[in-house]
């Protein structure tokens, strides 16, 4: 006979487990199986939800650097070490937190392709992931060298 156990994960799951295997039940342990509907579904909301941040953060990270750039701030001139405080405390952080969401964002497309079954839906989930850590890989990369162009250019810069 054999038993396939879903979720198998907590202590009580296991203890039934092994108490089938010793009466010589087959089992079978699986992840949380879910249906290829569902699991695009929850593909799409978190490819949508995770987008739709990132680029909110991107808009942030461009209007701060160009304020930074500038040094003006709605008209207003900014003196060169709010314009240092601003680089470190706002467009450091924000870089960051682009970079390591992305990161999180992929690694939770691969966890989610482990529990899916079908292998058309397993390789969306997949690609996703892949998208997500060549995001984050770009978004540290440029972000970095973002930073240390607006450093140089504040160096440079003769305003006080």
């Amino acid at each position: 006979m054999m038993l396939a156990v879903y979720g198998a994960t907590g202590y009580t799951s296991q203890w039934i487990v092994r108490g089938l295997a010793a009466r010589g039940v087959d089992f079978c342990i699986s992840g949380v199986a879910m249906s290829n509907v569902i699991s695009i579904g929850i593909i799409g909301a978190l490819l949508i939800g995770a987008s739709f941040l990132l680029y909110v953060i991107g808009m942030g990270i461009n209007s701060k650097g160009g304020e930074i750039a500038s040094g003006v701030v709605r008209g207003v001139p900014m003196s060169k070490e709010f314009r240092w405080l601003t680089l470190f405390q706002i467009q450091v952080p924000l870089v960051l937190l682009s970079g390591i969401f992305s990161l999180l964002v992929g690694f939770v497309f691969q966890q989610l392709a482990l529990n899916i079954e079908d292998p058309r839906v397993n390789a969306l989930a997949m690609m996703c992931s892949l998208m997500y850590f060549a995001t984050a890989f770009l978004v540290l990369t440029a972000g970095s060298i973002g930073t240390l162009h607006l450093a140089a250019t504040l160096r440079k810069s003769t305003r006080d």
